[in-house]
């Protein structure tokens, strides 16, 4: 089964009244959209969608303040989460990742206006220019990534942020986690972490910038937490596991097939939090990167007939373009049918938790693996329909910001259109 987004000219949406309508159109956004509310802009994060969207998603999930728990088991770094706690939604957020779980958990945690005082007065400090590095991480050829200056300045604001109780302490580790890539030789328009030959960087210095992007925090946290009415709870999970506990409605946007790595992706920023985020050594960073969902691998025949056991359609569907892939890569089929199986097993998990009537609301995009564009949008659709649930509609719209300028390899392609997908448990 195929479901195809219309080729209807695209409907323009008023920034006051940016509405999905599930009919198959290409919704446009308005130019000039306010995206920097509340704590939203505190950590960037790859992937992450606009709070509209976000909002929408919330919406079209029929879920009302006191009605139920939304859940979003894709977590990241969390702008749902936030969306529902100003709407004043019950929300648990759920993610692999132990840096998108810290993020999301100070972005979501309301502070005290004593305790903005309070992280007010403590960063009122100079950060020294020069000075020991008793905290720069043991990684080889740190210099290749970082100025020695700015080692010592990022050590001293990290020894600094310990001083701190535990919830102003995390607040002050996610602001100096925000500038480390800012800051160090790596490239700064890309999600891969390299230093450029061709086009040499030269960062600010981290005394310069921290005490800058903090205001910003204090400001934006200030501001969230006058308008939060129903703190999320966050904790780190594999999605493909049981939830535990009764949800009323899943919003959340998936890794996309051909995933982002969000480890890799984020890895100086590990390189300094890895023990905060439960990590004794640097090097555990490379295990950490193989296990999310969508990197999943294995015996491409066997994983086919793990799909077919659980809906013959998608098999069909998909068939062709494994063919066609495995001809160039076994190891890419095989992480295109393993993504399917995951997202299989995670809506398992799940769909027992969920009562009747209870909508699933995503945002996903196709993905172009060797060479081959693969339709996961329209592919999800047998998906979900064996396992429980029912399509209600969908519509689309094109991503205008990309965090990524170019395409990661040389056979991939640019995302260039989030397709809405809502489903409702039968």
């Amino acid at each position: 089964m195929t479901v195809s987004v219309s080729s209807q000219l695209p409907l323009d949406l008023a920034d006051d009244d940016t509405l999905f309508v599930l009919d198959g159109r290409m919704v446009r956004f308005p130019e000039g959209l306010r995206t920097g509310d509340f704590t939203h802009t505190i950590h960037r994060f790859p992937g992450k969608f606009v709070p509209q969207v976000a909002r929408e998603l919330i919406r079209l999930a029929c879920i009302e303040p006191g009605s139920g728990v939304l859940c979003d088991p894709f977590c990241g770094s969390g702008t749902t989460l936030v969306e529902a706690a100003t709407i004043g939604i019950e929300s648990v957020g759920l993610d692999f990742d132990p840096l998108g779980v810290l993020i999301s958990k100070v972005k979501t945690t309301p502070l005290s206006m004593e305790e903005l005082v309070s992280l007010d007065e403590h960063w009122r400090w100079a950060v020294p220019r020069h000075g020991p590095t008793p905290l720069a991480p043991d990684v080889p050829k740190l210099s290749h990534w970082f100025l020695p200056e700015h080692v010592s300045q990022l050590s001293a604001i990290k020894a600094r942020c310990l001083q701190l109780p535990e919830r102003l302490r995390d607040f002050s580790l996610v602001v100096f986690s925000s500038i480390i890539r800012r800051v160090s030789n790596a490239d700064d328009q890309t999600q891969k972490t390299y230093v450029s030959g061709t086009l040499p960087k030269r960062p600010p210095e981290p005394r310069q910038l921290f005490p800058i992007v903090m205001a910003r925090a204090i400001a934006g946290m200030s501001e969230y937490s006058v308008a939060c009415r129903a703190q999320p709870r966050v904790r780190r999970a594999d999605a493909r596991e049981k939830i535990g506990e009764p949800v009323h409605g899943v919003v959340t946007s998936p890794p996309y097939l051909d995933s982002i790595d969000y480890v890799y992706n984020q890895m100086l920023e590990y390189f300094w939090l890895h023990e905060e985020l439960g990590m004794a050594q640097p090097s555990e960073i490379r295990t950490l990167r193989s296990l999310p969902m969508g990197f999943s691998r294995g015996m491409l025949r066997q994983i086919i007939d793990e799909i077919g056991g659980i809906s013959a359609n998608l098999v069909d569907a998909l068939s062709s373009d494994l063919s066609a892939i495995e001809a160039t890569s076994r190891k890419e089929a095989e992480h295109v049918a393993g993504y399917f199986r995951d997202y299989a097993t995670h809506l398992r998990a799940f769909v027992s938790f969920m009562p009747a009537g209870a909508r699933y609301t995503l945002a996903i995009g196709e993905s172009v693996v060797r060479g081959r564009r693969i339709a996961t949008p329209d592919l999800l659709v047998p998906l979900f329909e064996a396992s429980g649930f029912r399509l209600v509609g969908r519509c689309a719209y094109e991503i205008r910001r990309h965090y990524m300028k170019f395409p990661r390899r040389s056979n991939s392609g640019m995302i260039r259109f989030d397709h809405i997908l809502c489903f409702e448990k039968a």
